[in-house]
């Protein structure tokens, strides 16, 4: 299918296409398989590739990771944004809660229906051609899947923790307390399946729960107020009531129980946890309705291992990478030569790689700013220590923990003299970018696998396929963190990234120092 040379034809805001860009919606639009994958680096114009596909299809539908990147496709691409419930004030009750505590089931029978700004949004977003919502509505909306056509999906490498995260239910001491519920199941970090003695145990509480929130809960009725403890019961009995339903699906679930669930920045958090160790058997429920699914990111990496991972199924999907040349050339990742920063690393090796990180930092120019990426506050103390000690402690600024972004950026806008920062990868928020009046290079000091003291992320690789899914996740993170920088000089150093570079996506080019 060949569009037309002017993209305004086909309602895109632009006066031409790039020649990558028309080849990659052509392509996409040719492609007879129900997945296409597409890849392409940051400013490549991939909404626009996504804006284009109404030339084919009546109905395009884009769910987004926030509600920063949909406001992107509604200006300047026209898209209609349906948000959550929770972002509308409720014309029913003057305007003084969200019409998340809509008093009324179905909503349709509100009496002040034509006030509610919420439903305008909704019923605006179902008929439009163009539609954008993020991919929590896109999961629970039963009305939205009727649009079908098709359905993109952006930052598409973020699905699976998507879909697993909105499967999976923590309930927290708290919430515990609050609502009277049996005490937890001894479950100390198990795989669970259907049938198993922890199973049952399972089972066993949820029954007993949704016995003790039923009462506490109620559904909206003609025009009666929802208080917030009865909304709070009601949204923890749906999540429970749905965990229950997976749970006879025969995946092996990841469950943990007791004082310690999760960290906080206040400190560990008991409750329980349950979280499927595979995200295939539930990615449908997003897709199920749409005739065409288009997933979309710069950083998709190895297009085998993503499918594998969504249960896409072999010899139904596409993949097409495409990129500008001249980025591609202007911005390799240069790989200086370091130990492999291992587990097995010693005093030794982080020594030689803080001699190369230094004569790397020196070679910039002395009002250069900088950012060092490393994989924990432990080592972010110690390559500071060690960069300082080669002379460059004036230069150097670590953050405290907690809004690490905001640090950083107030700290980078220091225009008088060539700064550092020192941070660890996985605090840094996901599609922050640093523009060039900011920061001019980026250094990766470790390839940023998971936690392996994470006792989900241990159960997950050693399922069959986990070391894979272990090893792309490192490179898809590494490649994120030193892309942060949007101009300028980028470097990695840990010998190790070597085991992980084949997952990278296929637009990153490496150059040796």
């Amino acid at each position: 299918m060949t569009i037309p040379d002017s993209p305004r034809a086909i309602g895109v805001p632009h006066d031409a296409w790039h020649h990558y860009q028309k080849s990659a919606i052509e392509y996409i639009l040719d492609s007879d398989k129900r997945y296409v994958l597409a890849e392409g680096h940051t400013g490549v114009g991939k909404s626009a590739c996504v804006s284009a596909q109404a030339y084919r299809w009546e109905k395009v539908t884009v769910l987004t990771a926030s509600h920063s990147l949909a406001d992107q496709y509604h200006d300047p691409y026209g898209f209609t944004i349906i948000k959550g419930r929770d972002n509308y004030l409720c014309a029913y009750r003057n305007n003084k809660f969200s019409c998340d505590y809509c008093s009324f089931s179905p909503a349709t029978n509100c009496k002040v229906l034509g006030e509610c700004e919420y439903h305008r949004a909704k019923m605006a977003g179902l008929r439009a051609q163009r539609t954008v919502t993020n991919y929590y509505y896109g999961w629970w909306s039963r009305t939205l899947k009727q649009r079908e056509g098709l359905l993109a999906c952006d930052e598409a490498h973020l699905l699976e923790n998507v879909v697993l995260d909105i499967v999976g239910v923590e309930v927290t001491e708290r919430q515990a307390k609050r609502f009277d519920l049996p005490p937890f199941p001894s479950i100390l970090g198990a795989t669970v399946r259907q049938g198993t003695t922890f199973h049952k145990e399972l089972e066993r509480w949820l029954k007993a729960s949704y016995d003790t929130l039923r009462p506490q809960s109620k559904e909206p009725t003609d025009g009666e107020i929802i208080t917030p403890d009865e909304r709070a019961a009601n949204n923890l009995l749906k999540k429970i009531s749905s965990l229950g339903l997976a749970l006879k699906g025969g995946e092996e679930w990841f469950v943990k129980s007791g004082s310690i669930v999760r960290k906080t920045k206040y400190g560990v958090e008991g409750g329980m946890s349950c979280k499927p160790l595979e995200p295939g058997n539930f990615v449908n429920n997003l897709f199920s309705s749409f005739s065409k699914i288009l997933l979309v990111s710069a950083t998709l990496g190895d297009p085998e291992s993503l499918c594998e991972i969504l249960g896409i199924p072999e010899g139904e999907w596409d993949y097409d990478s495409f990129s500008n040349p001249s980025f591609v050339s202007d911005n390799p990742i240069r790989i200086v030569p370091c130990p492999a920063m291992t587990a097995k690393a010693g005093n030794k090796d982080y020594e030689i790689q803080a001699d190369a990180i230094a004569r790397v930092i020196k070679r910039q120019k002395p009002t250069d700013r900088g950012i060092v990426f490393t994989t924990s506050w432990h080592r972010v103390k110690e390559m500071a220590k060690r960069l300082g000690e080669r002379g460059l402690s004036s230069r150097i600024y670590v953050p405290e923990r907690g809004k690490t972004n905001d640090q950083v950026n107030g700290y980078l806008d220091d225009k008088s003299r060539g700064l550092i920062a020192v941070v660890p990868i996985f605090s840094w928020g996901h599609g922050l970018d640093l523009t060039p009046d900011k920061c001019n290079f980026s250094v990766l000091a470790k390839t940023p696998w998971m936690d392996w003291g994470d006792e989900y992320v241990q159960a997950r690789a050693k399922r069959e396929g986990g070391k894979r899914w272990y090893d792309r996740w490192a490179a898809l993170l590494g490649v994120q963190a030193v892309f942060r920088v949007r101009e300028g000089n980028r470097y990695i150093c840990d010998a190790s990234w070597g085991k992980v570079h084949k997952y990278s996506p296929r637009w990153v080019r490496l150059e040796g120092e």
